[in-house]
């Protein structure tokens, strides 16, 4: 999913082109699309023809994901599916990725809790899914905007009973966490066949908040019937510590090289968040060890 950066969205490109039997697929957000002419060209990279006005803890980020997902399993038969932001670099090179994926071979790679879960909003993360979202309460604000205020007044009207919110149907459980994973062909296939024949599942998030990080954990998690899968690991390392860095409020740090011997030792293959105007010595470095920055191979 990109919408902006595309210098740096092309350098991800090419770090995934250096393995011959990976495709990308690219959703430009409605927003970004003066972008387009130019991404990389290469017959293993595929733009989306269809633009979503992507918007933070909205069910358009969903909406997007749902169509790459189709968009990939109608062109080939691949045995995974990634998902990443344009913000991504791979910090392994996309061969050893591949390798690890066949080797492991488990149904999905994610990183998620059974909902309610501890520390995860007032409610346990259910407050998400159960009271009603107005537009403008599903934005991202500066951490002292009085939305903010409202947004928590309403949630914690519904942990101590004071508010209900709609009742969820009981043949579901719900799982929170990254928005980010990895999944097998078999997964990709079930979530499907669930889609068909679950048609009030989406319904329960239109109106919620965030409803990315809770959407697809569910259904891969509920589908998987006791088949080997990663819960707690998305193979991608991400900061969402104080560093001093004055990002949006509920967004992860970038990564600078401060970052490079934290991000060595995880297990990871991709790490974000990545941005050439704050810190450029950091991109140059995984593309240099990913042997990504020759040629771009378009044609």
């Amino acid at each position: 999913m990109a919408h902006n950066n595309v210098a740096q969205l092309n350098l991800f490109l090419n770090q995934i082109l250096e393995y011959e039997y990976a495709d990308a697929f690219i959703h430009v957000d409605a927003k970004g699309t003066s972008i387009i002419p130019h991404i990389l060209k290469n017959s293993r990279i595929h733009i989306l023809t269809e633009h979503i006005n992507g918007n933070w803890g909205d069910y358009s980020l969903i909406d997007m994901t749902k169509k790459l997902l189709c968009t990939a399993k109608s062109y080939a038969e691949f045995d995974y599916y990634t998902l990443h932001s344009g913000a991504d670099l791979a910090i392994k090179p996309v061969k050893d990725f591949a390798l690890y994926l066949n080797q492991t071979h488990k149904y999905f790679y994610c990183f998620f809790n059974r909902l309610p879960a501890k520390d995860w909003g007032h409610g346990g993360g259910i407050e998400r899914l159960v009271l009603r979202y107005p537009n403008w309460l599903r934005k991202r604000y500066q951490s002292y905007h009085p939305a903010r205020y409202i947004r928590s007044i309403y949630q914690r009207l519904y942990e101590h009973g004071i508010i209900k919110g709609k009742k969820l149907p009981s043949a579901y459980s719900f799982y929170g966490g990254a928005q980010w994973f990895t999944i097998s062909r078999q997964c990709l296939e079930d979530y499907e066949s669930f889609m068909e024949q679950h048609l009030d599942y989406d319904a329960i998030f239109r109106t919620a908040l965030i409803p990315d990080e809770i959407y697809f954990n569910s259904v891969f998690e509920m589908t998987r019937d006791g088949r080997d899968a990663e819960t707690h690991n998305i193979l991608m390392y991400i900061d969402w510590g104080r560093r001093a860095q004055k990002n949006h409020a509920g967004g992860p740090n970038i990564c600078t090289m401060d970052y490079v011997e934290e991000i060595e030792k995880s297990d990871a293959f991709f790490a974000r968040k990545f941005d050439k105007e704050i810190d450029s010595s950091i991109v140059d470095y995984f593309c240099n060890k990913t042997k990504a920055l020759g040629t771009s191979r378009a044609l």
